[in-house]
Formats: C-alpha cells, sequence, structure tokens
C-alpha cells in the first residue's frame, strides 16, 4: 500500500503564497505528522517539493484509506502560528495498494499520483484512491476542511 501526500498551505485571508515557498519546518512537521499517524513497519519518505510517500506493508484498501484520513485531518491540526498567521495546512492524498498478482514500484507509484491528482481536482483536503484491480477511482469528501 502506498500513500502519496502533497500538503497545501490555505489560508482565510490574503491569498496563498507560491507552494514552493512553505518554510522548512512546515515540513518537517508534516513530515513527524506523517511517520506517528500510521503503524510499523513503515517507510516515510519526501519525495521532493511538498510530496511525500507513506509505504505500509501488509494493508489493505480500506485500512489504508482510513490511515490517510487520519493523516489529513492531523495535518489540518497542525498549528502553523510559528510560521505565518491567518494559514493553515490542507493535505491531498491519494491511495493504492499493490495487486494481488503482484506490481513493480512504478505502478503502485503512479497509480498513487494519478490519485493525488485527482484528489487535488476534486477539491483538495480529501482522499482519493485507486484500486490496482481497476482504474475505477472511489472519492472521500473531506471531513472537516482546514482553514
Amino acid at each position: 500500500m502506498s500513500i502519496g501526500a502533497h500538503p497545501v498551505m490555505t489560508q482565510t485571508t490574503p491569498p496563498t503564497p507560491p507552494r514552493s515557498t512553505a518554510p522548512s519546518g512546515v515540513l518537517r512537521e508534516v513530515g513527524a505528522v506523517l511517520t506517528e499517524a500510521v503503524r510499523e513497519p513503515v517507510f516515510v519518505g519526501r519525495l521532493g517539493g511538498e510530496e511525500f510517500l507513506v509505504v505500509l506493508p501488509d494493508t489493505g484498501l480500506e485500512s489504508a484509506r482510513r490511515a490517510a484520513e487520519r493523516i489529513r485531518e492531523q495535518i489540518g491540526a497542525i498549528d502553523t502560528g510559528r510560521w505565518f498567521t491567518g494559514r493553515g495546512l490542507s493535505v491531498s492524498l491519494g491511495v493504492t495498494v499493490s495487486a494481488a498478482m503482484g506490481d513493480s514500484a512504478s505502478d503502485m507509484l503512479r497509480r498513487a499520483d494519478a490519485a493525488l491528482y485527482d484528489a487535488k481536482q476534486s477539491g483538495r483536503n480529501r482522499v482519493a484512491v485507486r484500486a490496482a484491480a481497476s482504474d475505477e477511482l472511489h472519492h472521500r469528501p473531506a471531513m472537516a476542511s482546514a482553514g
């Protein structure tokens, strides 16, 4: 199972600055939330920029979706007051699992990335799932919005 995560700064006041201006402290906090939100064994890594990858071995699709929802909620609860005023964090997450007959890491990353893109296109601050067996996409609306 893998989860692709892309945290985005959101705010209620002036427009959000470009994503590339996220303070490194924010990215460290997001990394800490990702690590703490899931059980061992787990691999959490930063893919670059503001994209992270979480790999949970031996995890089914529904459990992975629940883990992604937990991550989404916990990232939204990060206190960003140390770095800026009037802004919060939201996160879009793409979730997939390996195919029953085996899957390459590249295939899984492509599906997680496609689900992440779908989550962003569906209004952000969401979890989107791509199953390995089909191209069906299941959207789960955000339980709470950041900001």
